[in-house]
Order: structure tokens, then sequence, then C-alpha cells
């Protein structure tokens, strides 16, 4: 799931062409007539209002459904197989397409769920992948739903009936099958059919292909189900929450720029653990929370987030004349202990104010502590040194000489919101969006939230007795008070 700050970074690439990526490579294979077809499908039912972003300039927090076309060809999320491509050389839309399930964008203030679907005649082609001996079965699904049919049809199956003249025949009265989900219906009517034919149909289906398209499309909406969840949006919107907390510091005089590459990857880190701690895991200790997230998470930020970093730190014309600037110069030399200090001191005020239990607070720190041992930790923070250490007196000197303040900092920030707005917009990534806002308003009920947060209390009640019991209890209506329950009031309170 996608961070606040990498959002941004991503935002910026969506409109640059990749070659070769499956998405693209699928799309050159189907006429435009067709592709319009598809994202018409997508969002027939939907006002055209709602079809774009509301008040895209000053736009409340809103809750996205993007949908993304699957052919045969294509990766399916979360499926490692032949069309398996590592998120290490995935890049812009690749990445956004295969491995941001959902995402909260700082830049658009909205949360976007990736939802997928693929036609039935491709499923079916995919589901061929499965069979050694698929040179032996139908071509196509039309062909395999014909032989599906013939085997519905066959008089082992009918009802016998009377005739005009008399004469018992047997005759099947009920629907045949013209797509997929005609299939599942009826191979899941239980007690039609004799048992024998029963399985004798399931065998059919089987042996067509019919069942492994099925098991296909089973697989796409179970994906489509979990990145739509509530669990999934709270997630998403425990990001924004995190958000809110940099873009009060900024307004303070407080900038992201303060920090240093490798204190920008441990604020990363720490965002994606706040989610685990606060949503994903809400049923389980701070610690259990912590373990399950390293377990999940921690490898893959320490072998693909140094790039991001280090674009938007050291990459950057603004990043570096605000740290030179920052920069204490002695004797020809540049001291860089000060700016180490200001960026610690802004990394725990991040962390103090969204951690409000001092429990809890110590034990992110503690794992954070750890990562600093990570490659991509020391890796990033080697490149600063670099940077650092090859920084002149004189440049340093020319930047204090030409200083940026805060005000024309901030009016940096201001301006690049405006031009990653733009890009995203052109690059057509909030094209035909489905605004899923009022459905999590009015369908998503607060009991399992509520359920959930209570387990969370009872299990440290009963894991602590005494004094103990007492600090554990503040605890937990600390971090009761921080799950996030998504209903009418909650979002009153963002406008």
């Amino acid at each position: 799931m996608a961070n606040f700050w990498q959002r941004g970074l991503i935002a910026l690439g969506l409109t640059s062409v990749l070659s070769g990526t499956p998405s693209l490579a699928a799309e050159k294979e189907h006429p435009e007539s067709e592709k319009d077809k598809d994202r018409t499908e997508t969002t027939a039912d939907i006002p055209a209002s709602k079809q774009s972003l509301i008040n895209v300039e000053n736009s409340n927090l809103r809750v996205f459904h993007k949908t993304y076309n699957l052919r045969a060809s294509d990766m399916i999320p979360g499926k490692l197989d032949s069309h398996y491509i590592p998120r290490n050389v995935c890049r812009g839309e690749q990445m956004d397409k295969y491995y941001h399930n959902a995402h909260y964008d700082p830049v658009m203030n909205v949360i976007v769920l990736n939802q997928y679907k693929m036609s039935d005649a491709d499923a079916f082609k995919r589901g061929l992948e499965d069979f050694t001996n698929r040179a032996n079965m139908p071509k196509d699904l039309q062909s395999a739903l014909n032989s599906f049919n013939a085997a519905l049809l066959d008089s082992r199956l009918a009802t016998p009936i009377k005739s005009e003249n008399g004469k018992t025949i047997k005759v099947y009265q009920g629907p045949t099958a013209k797509t997929l989900s005609d299939v599942a219906h009826i191979l899941s009517q239980k007690g039609q059919f004799k048992q024998k034919d029963e399985e004798w149909l399931n065998r059919v289906a089987f042996e067509t292909g019919l069942k492994s398209a099925m098991s296909v499309q089973n697989y796409i909406s179970g994906i489509n189900k979990e990145n739509a969840s509530f669990k999934t949006v709270g997630h998403e919107f425990g990001h924004y929450q995190f958000q809110q907390v940099i873009d009060q510091m900024e307004k303070e005089g407080k900038f992201m720029e303060d920090l240093t590459p490798q204190d920008r990857l441990t604020l990363h880190i720490a965002d994606e653990m706040t989610q685990y701690i606060h949503h994903d895991k809400a049923d389980k200790t701070t610690s259990e929370a912590i373990t399950d997230f390293c377990a999940d998470k921690q490898n893959n930020y320490f072998n693909h987030y140094e790039e991001p970093v280090l674009a938007e730190t050291i990459g950057s014309a603004t990043y570096r004349q605000w740290s030179k600037q920052n920069m204490n110069v002695a004797e020809g030399a540049v001291d860089s202990k000060a700016l180490i200090q200001k960026s610690g001191a802004f990394l725990d005020e991040v962390l103090e104010r969204v951690y409000d239990n001092k429990e809890e607070l110590a034990l992110v720190k503690k794992e954070l502590e750890s990562y600093q041992s990570s490659p991509s930790y020391k890796n990033l923070s080697n490149q600063w040194r670099s940077f650092v250490n090859s920084t002149s007196t004189e440049a340093v000197e020319a930047a204090q000489y030409s200083r940026i303040s805060p005000e024309y900092l901030t009016s940096l920030h201001n301006t690049r919101k405006s031009t990653d707005k733009a890009s995203s917009i052109e690059g057509g990534f909030y094209n035909n969006l489905t605004d899923a806002t009022s459905l999590y308003l009015k369908t998503m009920p607060n009991e399992d939230n509520l359920a959930r947060a209570k387990a969370k209390l009872a299990q440290r009640e009963a894991s602590n007795s005494g004094e103990n019991a007492v600090v554990a209890q503040n605890t937990q209506t600390n971090a009761t008070s921080r799950t996030f329950v998504l209903n009418q009031t909650s979002f009153e309170q963002l406008r």
C-alpha cells in the first residue's frame, strides 16, 4: 500500500510510457473501440458527475474505485505464476496496476482502491494454462460451453414427462449455460439432478476447462473484495491521518527537507507500521502487530525504496538547496551534526504526535532503531554523507547568501502540488474512476471495527494485572480513540 510521500513521487511518472509492460502490450492487441467499450462498462451506471474528481482543487477526502481490465496474458495481482513480474523491476503504471492494491494520494486527497475484471473468454484462455493436455481440449470458451450444454441436454439428465401421444420422453427444461456464471449456477443447484449426473456434469466442466476458468474469475473476485474491504479503507485513512501531522508541522515551519534520506526511509516505515498497529492488526497487541509487520513488509522496504527516497532528497534541487543553507560551516569544512540532530528531532516529533501512548511509542522507536543496520538504511546514509562531504564551503556560503525562506519553500511546495495535480489529471490516471465514498458511508457497519477494538482491549486486560492493568487500561483507551471507524461523522470531521 502506497504511503503518503511515495504516491506524490509516483504521480509524476504516470504519463511516462513503459515499453514492454503487460498492460500496454495487451492494449496494443485490441482496437480503440474495444478499449472504449471496456471503459464504458466500468462506469455505465455511474452519473457523469461522479466519474471524475469532484472539485479537484479543493476536494474533500474521497474513496474511489479504479477498475483495470485484465487480458489473458496479463499478470493477475498477487498470483505467482508464469506471468509474475518482480516488484523490483516494476515502474510507474505497472506498479500502480499490479502492486498498489490501494493507496492514499496526498496530492489529490483521495483513497484509490484497485479493482480488476477479466472477460470470460480471457479467463478461459488463462485457465487452459493449468492443463498439460490442452491441445486436446476445446479451443475457446464457446466450444467448451457447447460441450457442457450438450452434456446438460443429454437424456440421462432429463426429467421423464408424457408427450401428447402418451409416449414417455425425457426433456431438460432448465436453462443452458451462456457464461461462466451460468455454469456455476447450474452446478450449484443441488437436488435438480441425480448424484451420479451431478458428478458427471462437474467432470465435464473440469475436462472442458470451464472449472479452471471459473477459478480464475473467483480469484479475481477475491482480490476485488479484499481491496475494497473496510479494513483496506481504514488502513489508507490511517495514511491520511499521518499526512495531516506532516502538513501541520510544515505549517509551523518544519519541513520534510529537514530529514536526511535515511530518516525519510524510517519515516515511511513508521507510517506503514502505524497502520499495522492501529488498523491491520488492531485485534493484536502492539508487539504482535509489529512482529507481523516485520514478517510481511520490512524486507520489501529494505530492497525497493532506496531510489524513491534518493529522488525525493538528494535528487531534489529544493532539498539540496535547503540542506546546504542549514549546514554549519566551520574552518572551511561542513559540519553535518546540526543537520543530523535536526532530522532526528523532526522524526521524533512526528512519532510523538502520532503515538500519544508512551508504551506504543517506545516499542515503535525500538523497532525503528533496529532498522539502522539494514542495507537500505546504510546505503542511504552513505549517499547522504557523500553529498555532505562533496559540498564545498563556497557552495554552502552561496546557498546561505541566496537563502530560501520558509515562506518561499512553502510556495514551492504548493506549486509542486498544483503541478502534480495537473500531471496526474493530464496523464489520465483519474479518468473514469467510480466515486465509492457514499458506499462506505452507507453500507460499512461500525460493529466489525468496534469488535476488533474490544478484542484488543480484552487481550491486553487478560495479559496484565495490578498496576500493569491500570497502565494497560490507559493504553487501551488511547488505542481505541485512534481506531478508525468510517462513518458520516468521521468524514464530516475532515471538512
